[in-house]
């Protein structure tokens, strides 16, 4: 396995330069375009990615080990990461960083055996992070006023501290099919799991506004997932200050629990806060001596969502021979009240509460009414849950990618046998085991409406809410008349607080430009910067005035210059484009659409005629003609064919627009064999460029 180093004086120079310039080119991209993916195999790569990323993102991580020997406190808050990002997603477009195999996943750790800097922190909201494995820090991966994000199959082992720490108020996350061991490297009582919210000496109150962390952390849920061996303290510990944390269908192993100092840690978890659920979990002692307890319950005193309505039902504890001296639940601290345990197995058979320690008179055994699932006293079946947690609903991909369609389910009182994928009625295949994936193979062009059918080990089951697919041919050429000499080879030209009364949109889609009064744009190359870009509309909608400056990204002081806009309001406006000056006059010219905005003070339209197109018959006629076969690439050439005479350009990129190889070519009414070798497998483009035309093809190698 190749090992990734990354040097740190070089990504810090990167990084205050970004920040400096305010200018990235990882754009966004809106529901009516497809998600950029990002492949990396670097580790500037992966953390370039992390900090500019921008809703609807896919940052996909070659198998590899990854070792960021540089931290980053992208918050300056003194609680530093190998990897991070503050970037927001949206709920129609997360951002995901995920590894390119579900097995073979990538590390991304810290330098061996330091322990120093959290391996992976996330500062924003609605992320994806998925197939991966965190290693070497002192904390694995953090969750900081994150909410609506998802951790699925990732691995986090050989850690100081905590494994993965939910905290500072992030809320309505979801940790799925995660694997947490050897934790608590460095500072064993401080080596939990799972960790939920933070101490109450950390709260921010009205009389400790300084301190760092909300305790708010409310709505998470632990599911699937596989703790220990050698988790230094408890499994999961939630705090006080929580909400309706679930921890369900997981497997604890309290081998090599450490149990040391005033922080001891001598149960699988600890609950502090209020209405958490704990069901349908397999607990092993696997001969620990230290478990005194299998989950303690505890009133921290902070009159907040402490030791308040808590629910341990429906768990398997394997006790060996020490089933005798082990309670199901321990009262440790304060006076919690709403305590409910019942229906659980233990192995052997003893008693839920052997050790009289005064526990029971805070224990009620029965089903509360308030209980996450209904207390049903004749034994019927409850349905499963399902959910499609990939692709996102009228999301876009390009015809002949292979999709991933993944999704969650869940059974409260049993188990799921299997999941069945369908596209409207057609059945298109099944998952019998976690997780529940399916993979469509070069998917055609269409709209598919995809759902998901959980079955139980009773055979009930429950049909998903529906996702709507669509797939479009990627082999398309972007608006083909008015491009401007875009993307040009030129940095954009001063325009010194410019208005421009007359805006114009070129082709077809696009904003509404009768709704736009003006546009003022002031971009001073000399110093970098934009300190105007700003819209007026005439009937106030989404407002009279919008600052675009906040709602876009802009590389304009260079080869290529390009625009991304998003969260604007402005409907139609956002999105990527290439941008130009015309004698003048400010174009954008949209690179996944047909049209182009054209920002003017002239009473007319500009007419797209030979004076901004190369022999657009010509060029046009060049890129609708040029085939290539075959796709996928699978022995290191490809062949291009209806290549003509005049003097043409073909570069291979990757999907950050890298170029990885470019030739001149000109040949005419023949094929031309395109070396590949020694490219990685994924999904690249083959550009040809001829005048003002560019022909953008998808293809993969494999």
């Amino acid at each position: 396995m190749n090992t990734y180093v990354y040097y740190s004086n070089i990504f810090k120079a990167l990084c205050l330069l970004t920040a400096f310039f305010t200018q990235t080119s990882y754009s966004f991209n809106t529901p009516e375009t497809a998600s950029k993916v990002i492949n990396c195999n670097t580790v500037d790569c992966i953390l370039n990615a992390m900090i500019n990323a921008s809703p609807g993102d896919e940052i996909v991580i070659a198998a590899g080990t990854y070792t960021a020997l540089e931290k980053l406190d992208l918050n300056s808050d003194g609680r530093a990461a190998r990897f991070s990002s503050n970037r927001n997603g949206t709920a129609s477009q997360p951002i995901i960083i995920r590894g390119a195999s579900t097995s073979n996943r990538p590390v991304l750790k810290g330098p061996n055996g330091i322990y120093d800097g959290y391996v992976m922190r996330i500062l924003g909201d609605h992320w994806i992070i998925k197939d991966l494995e965190l290693e070497e820090g002192s904390k694995g991966l953090v969750l900081d006023h994150s909410s609506h994000s998802r951790i699925e199959n990732v691995s986090v082992h050989d850690i100081g501290e905590e494994g993965i720490h939910l905290r500072d108020g992030s809320s309505n996350n979801l940790v799925t099919g995660c694997q947490v061991y050897n934790t608590g490297l460095n500072k064993p009582g401080f080596g939990e799991g799972l960790y939920v919210g933070s101490d109450k000496s950390q709260h921010q109150t009205e009389d400790q506004p300084n301190n760092p962390y909300s305790p708010n952390c409310n709505n998470n849920t632990i599911e699937f997932c596989t703790v220990g061996p050698n988790v230094a303290a408890e499994g999961v510990d939630v705090k006080e200050g929580t909400k309706n944390t679930i921890i369900r269908n997981n497997t604890f192993s309290a081998e090599g629990i450490a149990g040391e100092d005033s922080n001891s840690a001598d149960a699988f978890i600890d609950l502090k806060g209020a209405y958490a659920f704990v069901y349908n979990n397999t607990f092993n002692l696997d001969g620990s001596e230290l478990i005194n307890a299998c989950i303690d319950f505890l009133d921290r005193g902070t009159d907040y969502n402490t030791g308040f309505r808590n629910a341990v039902f429906n768990n398997t504890f394997n006790l060996g021979s020490r089933g005798n001296s082990i309670n199901t639940v321990r009262k440790k601290q304060g006076a919690p009240s709403e305590i409910h345990v019942w229906n659980n197995t233990r192995n052997p058979n003893t008693d839920d509460f052997p050790v009289s320690d005064g526990t029971l008179a805070f224990v009620s055994q029965s089903c509360p009414s308030w209980n996450i699932l209904p207390c049903s006293d004749d034994g019927g079946n409850t349905s499963p849950s399902v959910s499609i947690t990939s692709p996102n609903n009228n999301s876009q991909v390009n015809a002949g990618s292979n999709l991933q369609i993944s999704a969650s389910a869940n059974d409260p009182d049993g188990s799921i046998s299997k999941v069945e994928f369908y596209n409207g009625s057609v059945k298109l295949g099944e998952a019998l085991s976690f997780p529940y994936n399916y993979t469509i193979n070069q998917i055609a062009v269409g709209t598919y409406d995809l759902t998901a059918v959980a079955i139980d080990n009773e055979n009930n089951s429950t049909r998903s809410s529906t996702v709507r697919l669509v797939v479009i041919d990627g082999d398309t050429d972007g608006p083909a008349d008015c491009a401007f000499g875009t993307p040009s080879s030129n940095a954009l030209p001063q325009y010194d607080g410019v208005t421009f009364n007359k805006v114009y949109v070129l082709g077809s889609g696009g904003p509404d430009a009768s709704n736009i009064k003006k546009l003022k744009i002031k971009w001073i190359p000399s110093a970098n910067g934009l300190y105007v870009f700003s819209i007026n509309t005439h009937n106030g909608q989404p407002s009279s005035y919008i600052d675009l400056r906040g709602k876009s990204k802009a590389s304009f002081n260079s080869e290529r210059p390009e625009l991304s806009i998003s969260g604007s309001g402005f409907p139609g406006l956002d999105g990527e484009y290439w941008v130009a000056d015309d004698q003048g006059n400010f174009v954008m010219v949209s690179k996944s659409g047909s049209y182009t905005v054209y920002c003017s003070n002239e009473d007319q339209a500009p007419s797209c005629d030979a004076a901004n197109q190369v022999d657009a018959n010509k060029t046009e006629h060049i890129a609708h003609s040029i085939k290539l076969y075959p796709n996928p690439v699978t022995h290191g050439e490809l062949t291009l064919a209806n290549l003509y005479s005049e003097q043409t350009v073909i570069s291979l990129m990757d999907l950050q627009g890298t170029i990885l190889k470019r030739e001149e070519v000109s040949i005419e009414g023949s094929t031309f064999q395109f070396i590949v070798d020694g490219i990685d497998q994924g999904i690249y483009f083959l550009r040809v460029e001829n005048g003002s035309t560019v022909k953008t093809i998808p293809f993969s190698i494999k």
